[in-house]
């Protein structure tokens, strides 16, 4: 069990938001949602197709060697992956889909804090000598493309975690 600390504390973090988050949707009486409705629909079965491809690529890069068979790619895939491992790997998935849920909720519903808005906006003047960051950026870098290639940053986040992760 020693081995596994790691693990029970990714999970006990992630039972914490979870219960962070059911208490604050409590508080502003906002249901848990599943934001942009595609993460568990979409996005979970879109990391773990990606993690079986990835894993039968693999699977058949491997036993290439010696001639190319379909048993042989089996018996790479059970050699690469047991139970174990495949459960750990799956469990690291569903963590981070399940944190990316609660984290998405938490953020929509800063708005129902407008008070920490303020504080925010009066410390980032402060921060920025006066100045509101916003305006700042939107002078150094432009209102144009760098507006949509920051949003595709911004975006592709979500994405690559996963995606990374899996690939991994």
């Amino acid at each position: 069990m020693r081995g596994y600390r790691w693990l029970i504390a990714i999970w006990a973090t992630v039972a914490v938001f979870v219960v962070i988050t059911a208490i604050r949707s409590h508080q502003v009486g906002v249901p848990l949602r599943d934001p942009s409705g595609s993460i568990f629909r979409l996005r979970f079965a879109l990391s773990l197709l990606l993690f079986g491809v990835l894993i039968l690529a693999d699977a058949v890069f491997r036993s290439r060697r010696g001639g190319f068979s379909v048993p042989k790619v089996f018996a790479e895939m059970r050699r690469r992956w047991p139970r174990e491992r495949l459960a750990l790997a799956l469990s690291g998935l569903l963590a981070y889909h399940l944190i990316y849920i609660c984290y998405r909720n938490l953020k929509s519903w800063v708005a129902f804090r407008p008070d920490q808005d303020d504080a925010l906006l009066r410390f980032d003047k402060w921060l920025f000598f006066g100045n509101s960051p916003a305006v700042l950026l939107h002078d150094l870098l432009g209102r144009d493309v760098a507006a949509h290639v920051l949003a595709v940053i911004y975006e592709s986040f979500s994405v690559m975690v996963p995606v990374s992760f899996v690939a991994a």
